[in-house]
């Protein structure tokens, strides 16, 4: 039995994100935030020694937002406390990168995120649209398999491809998997994530956002799960010579854009009309779950991206395991970390994502995982997903129901499994 497993303190979204376990600053780190929000976490219970660096980051100026359905211990330390749902922190997010991006990327553009975005995030890559029984769906990433100019390089169909802007066409960039694990000597080194073309090693500009060029607006389907409901909105497109034929792009970032509702010059479709319209993500979207007022949601988006703006990135969230527990915590940390993204705060000094819960970090791993792990009655030891054993051991899974019980599915034919012990 994995005890990551037993305890329940492996944050799922980082290596859904980052394809790593958990890696997190340490706790001096909180000293050099500039604004600091708490979800679910009580640094003065769970982590007493470390405690001193969340009083003393205020003693630089940092702001610190405690937010928690609970009065909780750290609530002292709180400029602002914001008493969310239990379980929706999510929502708050959602809305908080809605607001983001609807005053930092289309109102007006900050040059720190934006090449922020181009260097460190997935946001430049291509994307296809696919037609579908109701229009066009959100397709897969534009690999080199799909350009017959990168077709016959190593592992093709696990690189992808950014919009070269001064070439004005697609290029495939390094750092994709198909990197990682090279057949030919060419491909080996180029694993690094830098935006250089793999055939002639130039360095590219990607075009972040296709608006200014685009071919084309193309309507594409986006689903909001809460209402059941399909809104239709333009994404710009360019379009791409591929084995296969024609095919409409758009980058990562287009599609993010128009998936949280955010309109813009030249785009139509069903966006959300201001801050006070219910649907898209909205700060007025987010009440009904969190309730939590529009207006604070607002100044809290406000405040994170303008401090991240001044100081490169030294926004910061500490979050653990009251969080952590919920089923769709991982949806939660996704959505802040999407916030985090968006105004460049991962890997810089009192900024990122900290995850606090467990054992981490141990100096002594072996003398201790020679007792946690039985290594004296078995070497290697067999790694066992422990919630899955006891969930089918016990028969709880009788308990269940099909998992479009749980949650509105677009298109309940294509599930391959209904129940989630047919997973298991």
């Amino acid at each position: 039995m994995s005890f990551y497993d037993y305890y329940t303190d492996l944050p799922p979204s980082s290596p859904e994100i980052w394809g790593e376990q958990t890696d997190v600053g340490e706790s001096a780190d909180w000293y050099n935030a500039g604004y600091l929000v708490l979800l679910g976490a009580t640094p003065n219970r769970t982590r007493t020694a470390d405690c001193h660096f969340l009083s003393e980051t205020r003693l630089g100026g940092c702001k610190v937002v405690v937010m928690a359905p609970d009065y909780s211990e750290c609530t002292k330390y709180a400029d602002l406390w914001v008493p969310v749902k239990t379980g929706s922190d999510g929502a708050v997010w959602m809305a908080i990168n809605h607001v983001i991006l609807k005053e930092f990327y289309v109102d007006r553009q900050v040059p720190y995120f934006v090449e922020y975005q181009k260097a460190y995030t997935d946001l430049p890559h291509l994307v296809k649209l696919e037609q579908g029984k109701n229009g066009n769906e959100t397709g897969r990433l534009l690999k080199a398999c799909d350009l017959p100019e990168y077709a016959d390089t190593d592992h093709p169909e696990w690189k992808f491809a950014m919009w070269d802007t001064e070439n004005n066409k697609a290029a495939v960039v390094n750092g994709g998997m198909g990197f990682r694990y090279p057949k030919k000597d060419e491909s080996h080194g180029k694993w690094n994530t830098l935006n250089n073309d793999e055939k002639t090693g130039r360095q590219i500009d990607p075009a972040l956002s296709l608006l200014d060029i685009m071919d084309e607006a193309v309507e594409v389907n986006f689903y909001e799960l809460d209402a059941g409901e399909v809104y239709k909105r333009q994404v710009p497109v360019k379009y791409v010579e591929s084995v296969g034929g024609r095919i409409p792009v758009t980058t990562l970032f287009d599609m993010q854009m128009s998936h949280m509702g955010v309109a813009r010059a030249g785009l139509s479709g069903d966006f959300a009309s201001s801050y006070d319209d219910d649907k898209s993500f909205s700060p007025a979207w987010q009440e009904k779950y969190s309730g939590i007022g529009r207006d604070t949601i607002i100044q809290m988006a406000r405040e994170w991206a303008n401090n991240a703006e001044v100081t490169r990135g030294r926004s910061q969230v500490i979050v653990g395991a009251s969080i952590n527990h919920w089923y769709h915590a991982d949806l939660i940390y996704r959505a802040f970390t999407g916030a985090l993204m968006l105004c460049g705060c991962i890997g810089r000094n009192g900024g990122g994502m900290n995850h606090y819960v467990g054992q981490e970090k141990l100096a002594a791993f072996d003398s201790w995982g020679q007792i946690a792990l039985g290594l004296d009655w078995a070497r290697p030891p067999r790694l066992q997903n422990t919630p899955s054993y006891w969930y089918i051991h016990t028969q709880q899974f009788k308990y269940d129901s099909a998992i479009t019980d749980y949650v509105p599915v677009p298109d309940p034919a294509k599930l391959e499994y209904e129940h989630t012990a047919d997973y298991n």
